[in-house]
């Protein structure tokens, strides 16, 4: 596991480079303690891919922060699957007056999410031991999660007209909401991570007819 002091340089470092932009102390820390609890649960919960190395860092964390821009105007962010937090509990993080719902069907990374949530003190994050097909009119979801033609469909439904949908990916996924008519890909941003990793987000809109 890294220590405090290479994960907040490694992260701080990318911030600055990728965005022009620096983490406060206070939000690295708190970065820090959801890093240290990952870890720890993972040993026996298998929550998600780490190797105890800075591709950790560059894989979730650092891919999860790039999302910030994007995301600056919404205000109730859900996050469709979200695993071990990301990007949602990232973007929580540093996420001011924006409200995120951490939405994950499996009971254990629910768990975990609840945990860590209350040892970050986040008041501003809701975990949802459900699966995202039971929101509706919602104006954003966000999503680094595996998807399949079902998963689009719910995404779909839940979303309202002139809601927006993020989605993360690897330069060869397919688009999310490829082939839904009633959705428009509205922005689209292409980034490499410091581990030579590239990734990109795509935007898309419902359209409001």
């Amino acid at each position: 596991m890294l220590t405090l002091d290479q994960f907040k340089k490694l992260v701080s470092d990318f911030s600055l480079n990728s965005q022009n932009r620096v983490l406060c102390a206070k939000h690295l820390e708190l970065l820090y303690v959801h890093y240290e609890q990952l870890c720890h649960w993972n040993q026996t919960h298998k929550l998600c891919a780490l190797s105890n190395t800075a591709d950790d860092v560059y894989n979730h964390y650092c891919d999860s922060l790039m999302g910030r821009n994007l995301l600056q105007n919404e205000k109730s962010i859900y996050d469709a699957g979200s695993g071990a937090g990301f990007p949602g509990i990232v973007l929580a993080t540093i996420g001011g007056d924006q409200k995120f719902h951490l939405v994950e069907l499996i009971r254990k990374k629910a768990s975990f999410l609840n945990f860590t949530k209350e040892k970050m003190r986040l008041e501003n994050v809701t975990v949802c031991n459900t699966g995202i097909e039971n929101f509706q009119n919602l104006a954003c979801v966000i999503s680094r999660a595996a998807f399949t033609p079902d998963f689009q469909k719910s995404l779909a439904q839940v979303i309202m007209p002139g809601g927006h949908i993020y989605s993360w990916l690897s330069e060869t996924q397919q688009s999310l909401m490829e082939g839904a008519c009633n959705f428009v890909k509205e922005e689209e941003i292409h980034y490499k991570l410091p581990n030579g990793k590239s990734r990109r987000i795509e935007c898309w809109r419902k359209k409001l007819v």
